[in-house]
This record gives structure tokens, sequence and C-alpha cells, in this order.
């Protein structure tokens, strides 16, 4: 076969047969650790394995059937050359003997749940057709030859079709005198639609009923897997399920499986004449860490063979991306902070909740947990005290898009942060209440700004925004006391910042709708406050701390806010 004719459909391919008959990376091995329960001493009947799209999720469920399922036809000889065929007499004595019930979600995703209900009963009702050898059988009643005819052709009830997992694991167990293995591909495509088009709460109820009824008080099945981007946890489509076994990007356990490791991409560019090309491929599409894996972007490998070893971004223009740009558009300005800092090819240390939930993506941080499931960014270690988790974007390709995907769905955000940066380094006391004032009216809800602490925050994620120059502290020790917040320059050439903040709480009055005598009168006692805290910066001789470390220009800054205005008096050092 010709080296054209080996590259043609290669990313193309999810049917394991069909795969060799072109390059193939031999994964087979994943069969042996998943029937070993590798890293799990507990074992594990069900699992649940995460990965990014295009990560070879259903490539390797299809060779999982392929190797399991019990056919008319010798299905060993697509894996007497493979890896698995050098394992013990007992794992290959398991090649061919089950019933299989396999179902891949990754279509369900029409944009309403009744094309998203109607294509489920549809996947449903020709995975029962596959299995029509039950229908004939005389070893069942006819109660459950009829639904489970019913379930064929289109023609069930809501009740059949969410039970129906249940059913056909029974009868295949009946039938076959063998426990079927159950294979469930991309679970979750179905419920994240439902959170993109408002039927969450359908989809769920069905997905529940469906996998709980099939797998929670069901014992007719040897094992299940199921894939996807992310654990739906909190919503307990799994609470109660016997031996759960999670496996994220997060989890060292089947991590070499999912995507190519060094040595098999540096095999495949040397098998097509290539090997020169390995330092490209790890620029565009290397970089993610899955437990201690080094990992490339398979897809992204395969086209780059297929498109005559040119590097272009191809991964990013297949994912989902509707749910991500939905949350964009609900960050706070610190993840605008921190995703602009991923743009600018750093590394940040952010929190990720390993049981992220599609019902809390639009919380707080949780965005970079939906970045990291869905491949936007990599983990690339732990902070020194072991809580959070070091992220940042993991090769060329997907730096590529990062500012069309994600920085600029936050331009609104990062337009504010660079209009109040620039009133910052020209000292214009004007320009940075006016930009403080508007950024806190688009983005702070009034119930969030009546403490100090908040307001910290925001000046921390300003300083933050510019945090490949500066170097942002809290609270910092300087002088006789300690300043609120400190931006201190890399360059010591630039000016230094130190800001003291003051909050006022002022009840019965609201500046936007009080006469233009209170509001005066109010905003002046507010620059009182300002000039009181300026005068605390000066009183403890805040600026030290830049002194002692070399900064020449220093800048005094002190800010009085009140609701979503604030106040500012700048002096500068002498």
């Amino acid at each position: 076969m010709s080296e054209t004719d080996l590259k043609t459909a290669l990313s193309g391919v999810e049917n394991y047969i069909k795969a060799q008959n072109f390059y193939y990376v031999d994964k087979t091995l994943l069969i042996r650790d998943i029937l070993t329960d590798k890293g799990l001493p507990n074992g594990g009947r069900i699992k649940l394995i995460t990965r990014p799209r295009r990560f070879g999720k259903t490539l390797n469920m299809d060779m999982i059937k392929t190797y399991f399922e019990k056919t008319d036809k010798d299905t060993s000889v697509y894996f007497q050359d493979k890896k698995i065929w050098q394992c013990s007499e007992g794992i290959k004595n398991r090649q061919g003997k089950y019933p299989v019930v396999f179902l891949s979600l990754r279509d369900a995703d029409c944009g309403n749940w009744e094309g998203t209900y109607n294509w489920l009963v549809y996947l449903i009702s020709a995975e029962f057709n596959r299995h029509a050898e039950l229908a004939a059988s005389a070893k069942f009643i006819a109660n459950d030859i009829d639904k489970f005819s019913r379930i064929a052709n289109g023609t069930g009830s809501y009740t059949d079709y969410r039970s129906s997992l249940a059913l056909l694991t029974v009868m295949l167990t009946k039938y076959y005198e063998e426990k079927p293995i159950v294979i469930i591909d991309e679970y979750d495509i179905p419920v994240q639609d439902g959170v993109d088009h408002g039927y969450y709460s359908k989809v769920m109820t069905f997905m529940k009923g469906f996998l709980s009824s099939g797998l929670k008080t069901n014992p007719n099945f040897e094992f299940a897997i199921l894939t996807g981007v992310l654990q739906i946890a909190g919503e307990n489509m799994f609470s109660g399920l016997n031996n759960f076994a999670p496996y994220s990007v997060l989890n060292e356990n089947l991590s070499e499986y999912f995507g190519f490791t060094p040595d098999e991409v540096q095999e495949m560019l040397a098998y097509f004449g290539h090997a020169e090309k390995f330092d490209e491929v790890i620029e565009w599409y290397d970089g993610y860490n899955f437990g201690n894996t080094e990992i490339f972007n398979p897809w992204s490998v395969l086209k780059y063979v297929e498109n005559n070893y040119k590097a272009e971004p191809f991964w990013v223009n297949t994912a989902r991306n509707n749910l991500l740009r939905n949350m964009l558009g609900h960050v706070t300005p610190d993840v605008v902070a921190g995703l602009a800092a991923l743009a600018r090819g750093k590394t940040i240390e952010v929190k990720i909740d390993k049981n992220l939930t599609y019902a809390e993506l639009n919380e707080g941080t949780n965005v970079y947990g939906m970045l990291l499931y869905s491949g936007y960014v990599n983990s690339v270690g732990m902070s020194t005290d072991g809580t959070k988790y070091l992220i940042r974007v993991p090769n060329k390709e997907v730096m590529t898009v990062f500012e069309k995907e994600i920085s600029s769905r936050t331009s609104v955000y990062q337009s504010s942060f660079d209009i109040l940066w620039n009133a910052i380094e020209e000292l214009d006391e004007e320009q940075i209440e006016t930009a403080m004032g508007k950024f806190l009216n688009k983005i702070m809800s009034s119930r969030n700004t009546a403490y100090e602490d908040f307001y910290h925050c925001f000046m921390m994620c300003v300083g933050e925004y510019k945090s490949d120059k500066y170097y942002i502290s809290p609270e910092t020790e300087s002088g006789d006391g300690f300043l609120d917040v400190c931006f201190e320059p890399w360059d010591k050439t630039r000016y230094g910042y130190i800001f003291e903040i003051k909050s006022v709480r002022k009840k019965g009055i609201n500046l936007d709708t009080c006469s233009d005598k209170t509001k005066a009168k109010t905003l002046l006692m507010l620059k009182s406050e300002a000039e009181a805290a300026l005068e605390q910066i000066n009183d403890n001789r805040y600026e030290t701390v830049l002194v002692n470390r070399g900064i020449k220009y220093i800048a005094k800054i002190g800010v009085a806010f009140m609701g979503k205005y604030a106040k500012v008096v700048i002096e500068e050092a002498n």
C-alpha cells in the first residue's frame, strides 16, 4: 500500500476493523488495563473516561466492542498482530465471548428536546435491531417480546425508551447466558446540548432514568464504559452506582491510551519518512499531560500527516464550542485577567473542580475546568501548597485560536482593563475615576460592592491583567504598616503603584437616583476619604517596599469607593 493510500482518511476512521487498512497506532493494551483494573485496587465495574473531543474515544470504544463481542465471525484475526495478543491466556480467552450493547451519542445534539429525543429513540431502536435475534427467542415471555418489538420499531413509549437499557441487558444475559458489556460513547453530548438550548432538565430526566435503570440497580452486565468530556456528578446521574470509577485528564490511570505518546509520534513520522518533522509536531500539537503521560493531540497529528506535513490548527475547528462561548459571557474580572495571561503564554494557578457539572458551568472560575477538560488548556503541575493546578495553553495550535475563541469573547472586559490601565499609567485622577465607574457599572452587581474586601479583589484583578509587567501583591508589609495593594514593575524604570482603598457605605443614598445636591455632597465626602487613604500611605511610609527594591518612580494612590463610584487622589513619591 502506498504512502498516499495509508494516509488517506487516517483521521476520519472511527471503526476499528476499517482502521486496520490504514496506519494504526496500537492502543489495544487498553483492553488489558480495563480487565485488570490497573491502578484501581477496588476495581471499577462502571468506568467513565473523560477526554477532550477528537482524542480517540470513539475508535477505542469500537476496538473494545470488536474485541469482546460474540459474533459469527472470528474477530481475533484483528488482534493477533497487536500488543494485546502478547498478554495472558486469560485475557485472550475473553475475546469474542460477550454480547455487547454499544451506543454512540455523539450526534444527539439537535438544538431542541423534541429533535434530541427522537434521535435518542432512533439510536436505541437501531441497537435493539442489532440484537434482533432476541425477538425470535422462546426464552422470553410475550410482554418482554412486545416491549422489545415496540422499542425496535420506534413505536415505544417514553417510559419504554427510558428503561430500555435495563431491558436489553436482561434479555441479552438470559439469551446468551453471559452478561453483556455496555459501552456508551460521548454520553454527555445531549446534556451539553440541553444546557446550550434550554432543555437541560428534560434531557437530564431522561438520561438519569436510562442510566440508573440500566446500571445502578441492574446486575445484568459484566462491566460498563462511558466516555465524554465532563463527569456529570452533582446532578445525581451516577449517584449510588456501585464500583463507579472515573478517569479524567487529571488521573494517571489509562492516561496513555487517548492521544499519542512521543514514541508513537516519532514512530509514525519515521514510518512515513519524515522523522525530521518531530520538532514541528511538538511545537504545534504536543503539550498535554494526562496524569503523568505526555500526550499529543491525535486528530491534529494525523491531519498534519494527511496535509503533507503542513502545520495548521486542525483540532480547534472540530470542537463543540457553544457551551464554552456561553460561559465566557458570564466570567468575572479575575477570570478575564487569567484568560488574558493565558493568551500571553503565561502559566496561572487556578482551582479545578474534579467533579465539575454542567449545571455549575456558569459559576465563577469553573470556566477553567471547562477549558481544561475540553483541551484548551493543560495542567502542568500543582501550586506549592497543593491546592491549585498550574495551567497553560498547551501548544501553538491552540494558541493560534485562543484569541478568536477565548480572548475576543471577553473583549468587553479587556477593553475596560485597557482603558483603566491607560488612565493609571497617565496618573490621570479623573480618567481613573471614570474608567473605574464604567467598569464597575458594566460587570458588578450592587449586592457585591458593599465591603472593602470586594474592592481589594477588584484592584488585584486590575493588576493581574498586567501580570506580564508587574508583580501584584496584596496586604504587603511596608514602612510602618501593611499596604492594601502594590503593583511592582518587573522593569525598574517603570512606575510602581501603591494603592490604599477605602469603602464608604451610606444607607439610604443611591448615587444613581439621588438629587444633584445630595450626589455632589456625597462625592465630596468620598474625595475626603480618598485623601485620608493617601494620608495613610504617607504616614505609614508604604512606598518603602518599592524604594528598597530600587523602584525610582512611585505613584501613591488613595481610592475611595461607594457602590459603583470611585474617587481617586494621586501623589508621586519624592
